[in-house]
């Protein structure tokens, strides 16, 4: 029983010190946070460029609405973004999306991005907005050829619990 508790202590111990010698590592070569967080929300959105088919569900306490459609993204500067795309109803859709200066923006309206990681076979992008009703969390979910978009939102002013609103699930088309 005592090996086993020298074992992991021994392990804990150098998990610490990992992780101490990875973070003075990271930030004695003068690299800013941000700098990491925008190099993988740049690596995730370019893994979006090309043809997708997506389809989903946006709903409020009203109704529920499914689409679905199909649409090309395109790289249109570095770290800019453009879908255009029809959905099944034959609607026009056009968004853009990107970052300049350290600064994101969705058509136009600021974002923040506060998690992005790369976990080898996916990455996680987490960002932060707002309209003049409601307080919003993105999170999506990237790989090669699937994205999984979850968007909750809440009344601004209020500590009511995110709720969903928006999903969608995006595959590469071939």
């Amino acid at each position: 029983m005592n090996r086993i508790k020298n074992l992991w202590s021994v392990l804990g111990a150098l998990a610490i010190l990992t992780t101490a010698s990875t973070f003075s590592a990271h930030h004695e070569k003068g690299e800013a946070a941000g700098s990491s967080v925008d190099a993988c929300w740049l690596k995730a959105n370019s893994m979006t460029v090309g043809q997708w088919a997506g389809s989903g569900h946006w709903m409020n306490p009203n109704n529920q609405q499914t689409f679905s459609g199909i649409f090309t993204i395109k790289e249109t500067s570095p770290g800019n973004f453009k879908l255009n795309g029809t959905n099944a109803a034959g609607q026009a859709q056009e968004t853009t999306w990107g970052v300049s200066d350290g600064k994101y923006n969705r058509n136009g309206n600021p974002f923040a991005v506060t998690h992005c990681s790369d976990h080898g076979s996916y990455m996680l992008v987490v960002q932060r907005s707002r309209n003049d009703a409601f307080a919003l969390v993105y999170t999506g979910a990237y790989k090669q050829d699937a994205v999984m978009h979850v968007t909750q939102g809440r009344p601004i002013g209020t500590d009511i619990p995110f709720g969903p609103f928006f999903s969608r699930l995006d595959t590469r088309v071939k």
